[in-house]
């Protein structure tokens, strides 16, 4: 009785002739159509984590007879993707590593306008760092630093996304676990026995 409250007060929902997470899928248009902001992008994004656990729960039905089949399909579909998409960071540390002062890329270098730095002419810059055995790069030093801001920019920006997104999965994996148990609001308790207990592990 006090889980049809809960569900109600969380979502106006009638589990009369479905499960309460049946229900809650029907209410999506109704509830997105009233929703602003991140509360609205909230509600798309647990639309998409949803039909991808659904996903996984109906591929594990038509592979009953086939585990093997059925490991390696979500091995290959949502866990590699995920690991790749938490590796997106490391990205961001290949611009630093090239053009660390020690570097085993490049060795000594210069930067296109180092003649101010020479005080060479234009015309000998080519042979000068030859003679020295430097390589000249094709692009200037302040080129570098405008990738160097936008590197930064990009690391911390997926190093947040890459945090976030799984915790932010979990979260939902844990009120999908709730919903299809017919709970919307649960103490840490509960939390900890309905995840104990939870469906997307009797999959394995």
């Amino acid at each position: 009785m006090k889980a049809e409250k809960d569900i109600s007060k969380n979502g106006n929902l009638n589990p009369e002739g479905l499960n309460y997470y049946d229900t809650y899928k029907k209410k999506y248009k109704q509830r997105y159509s009233k929703k602003s902001g991140l509360a609205k992008l909230n509600c798309y994004c647990e639309k998409i984590v949803f039909d991808k656990i659904d996903k996984v729960f109906n591929l594990a039905e038509k592979t009953q007879n086939d585990k093997t089949y059925f490991k390696r399909k979500t091995r290959n579909k949502y866990i590699i993707t995920f690991i790749i998409f938490g590796l997106l960071p490391i990205l961001g540390l290949i611009l630093p590593l090239l053009f660390y002062n020690y570097n085993i890329f490049f060795g000594n270098y210069c930067f296109s306008d180092c003649n101010k730095t020479h005080g060479s002419s234009e015309s000998e810059k080519t042979k000068i760092h030859s003679d020295k055995n430097i390589k000249l790069l094709p692009f200037e030093e302040h080129t570098l630093e405008i990738f160097e801001v936008l590197n930064y920019i990009y690391l911390c920006v997926t190093l947040i996304i890459a945090i976030v997104v799984p915790i932010y999965v979990l979260w939902k994996i844990v009120k999908y676990e709730g919903l299809r148990a017919g709970k919307s609001r649960m103490n840490i308790k509960e939390y900890y026995q309905l995840m104990k207990n939870s469906s997307l592990k009797k999959l394995k």
